[in-house]
């Protein structure tokens, strides 16, 4: 739940940028623009949606057609990203939604289990894509120039970490484990491309603060685990 609240802030925070490099310009009543409608779709979607997936798996559920529920869950994604995009707001914004509404429906593991080819063919492309526009050199600490590039890299990991486990100093049900939440929520993962890669398109962050959140992302992936692993042993 903790994750799902910080990829929704992530998210909002993402629109009002993309607006900004829109614009090309910071006008506040742009950004709050932009931040409201991401928060009033996103909570529209989330109250009105379940009526509009239940429908659908319904839909679905009658046609007994090979294929037809992945084309459907797919459609469904595509058709509130498109609903985002008309309103001023990422797509990303209607994807999430999408994803949310299906995973409360009796058809989840259904879905999960036809989508997960799409998914084992495109995620490796996308994560080659994300790689690929790396500039390996700017690594380099031999060279001066890189310098600042890398210290940039080493705050955003060292946010990343401690912020993640301060916030979960604000879980007060007894008996849950605040280590491991802040823990879990460390991993920046998919999302955190998603969000490296629009900035690059839109031209909001440059190859070099790019190649650092890649960083970031990387090295928060891989010691999320163990330190799990530790906190739940």
């Amino acid at each position: 739940g903790a994750a799902v609240i910080d990829d929704v802030l992530g998210i909002i925070i993402l629109s009002a940028v993309s607006g900004i490099a829109a614009s090309g310009s910071l006008q506040w009543s742009g950004v709050l623009k932009t931040a409201f409608l991401s928060a009033g779709f996103l909570a529209a979607a989330l109250y009105f949606g379940p009526y509009l997936s239940e429908g659908l798996v319904k839909v679905v559920h009658r046609m007994r057609v090979r294929g037809v529920l992945v084309g459907a869950a797919l459609c469904f994604a595509l058709a509130l990203s498109l609903a985002a995009h008309l309103l001023g707001t990422a797509m990303i914004v209607g994807a999430f939604c999408a994803g949310i509404l299906l995973a409360r429906t009796d058809k989840k593991e259904d879905i999960d289990q036809t989508i997960r080819p799409v998914v084992d063919v495109f995620a490796p492309i996308f994560f080659v894509m994300v790689g690929a526009k790396v500039q390996l050199g700017a690594f380099n600490p031999l060279i001066a120039a890189n310098r600042p590039i890398l210290g940039l890299a080493a705050l955003l990991i060292l946010v990343a970490v401690l912020g993640k486990i301060a916030s979960a100093l604000a879980v007060r049900e007894k008996g849950l484990n605040r280590l491991a939440v802040g823990y879990g929520m460390i991993p920046r993962g998919e999302v955190g491309l998603i969000f490296a890669q629009i900035g690059l398109t839109a031209g909001i962050v440059d190859a070099g603060l790019y190649g650092a959140v890649v960083a970031m992302v990387i090295v928060t992936t891989f010691i999320a685990p163990p330190l799990l692993k530790r906190s739940l042993a």
